[in-house]
């Protein structure tokens, strides 16, 4: 469907415009209200930008999309964690496999376009996108000319599905070397290890604050732990724990896992386990 707005002549931002007097520039954000993941990063970024001088406008992706479908798509997605996780999971391989985006993903991405020209503001000096399908739109318009600022992709996810790679990006920028890695092998352009953008309160702890979360979570006072993470919507409604090649006859290295969709700490399957409520997000209603 075509809206009356999808008509209007787009404002696209240009280089040439010189920045806002006695700053530095101003750069976009481009996440999505999808889980919390995705907006945490695009949080942490623009405090980050904002502390070097930057304006920074952030715009979620969900609203770049036809009226109502970002909303139907967030809530597909939820339910499909929630009741049928089982075919997520096959949703995602099959697309991971995928030598580019399906036809339907395709005409989901040109439909945005316009909407996100028409958001970035004419003095933008670069775009940065924290979801995969916001990168699939910005890689287009930058191919095509549409777009002549810098677009970037920073990757949320240690696992790098073949979405979050877009022709076109001028660089995927990494919290780490393992996606960075996986980014290159996909074909992403400059591939760069740029580490985290966690909160400030998020800093590296103590032997002191170690042992008092320890004791705080009940938790073993010296052996080694791994962490489960689900995402901020759990994943599944279980947690079976590791996969089966982590489980190691005589291993004392017992799990824990993340869930959001719990109400508190719960006995899981396996030895030594329990579930944490991480309260990241809450569900969208």
């Amino acid at each position: 469907m075509v809206h009356r707005d999808d008509l209007a002549p787009e404002s696209a931002p240009s280089p040439s415009a010189p920045p806002p007097q006695g700053g530095a520039g101003r750069i976009a954000i481009i996440s999505a209200g999808v889980g919390a993941g995705h907006d945490g990063a695009a949080a942490g970024l623009a405090e980050r930008l904002a502390e070097h001088g930057y304006l920074v406008d952030r715009h979620d992706f969900l609203d770049l999309l036809p009226t109502g479908t970002g909303r139907l798509l967030c809530g597909t997605y939820h339910r499909m964690l929630t009741w049928i996780p089982d075919g997520y999971q096959r949703l995602y391989a099959t697309t991971d496999r995928a030598a580019r985006p399906g036809a339907v993903w395709r005409a989901l991405f040109r439909a945005a376009e316009q909407r996100t020209l028409r958001a970035l503001a004419p003095d933008t000096r670069a775009v940065v996108s924290t979801y995969p399908g916001a990168s699939q739109v910005l890689g287009a318009l930058r191919r095509r000319g549409r777009l002549t600022v810098p677009a970037f992709t920073y990757l949320t996810d240690f696992s790098v599905h073949a979405l979050w790679v877009a022709p076109g990006i001028d660089a995927h920028l990494a919290v780490h070397p393992v996606p960075a890695a996986q980014a290159h092998v996909q074909g992403a352009a400059a591939a760069i290890v740029v580490g985290p953008v966690t909160d400030a309160r998020f800093t590296p702890a103590t032997a002191g604050q170690r042992a008092a979360a320890r004791e705080r979570f009940a938790l073993p006072a010296d052996a080694p732990l791994a962490l489960l993470v689900a995402g901020s919507w759990g994943g599944s409604g279980r947690c079976d724990g590791p996969p089966p090649r982590y489980r190691r006859p005589g291993s004392r290295c017992p799990w824990w896992c993340a869930d959001a969709t719990r109400p508190s700490w719960r006995s899981c399957a396996g030895t030594a386990s329990s579930t944490l409520s991480a309260g990241w997000t809450t569900c969208p209603g």
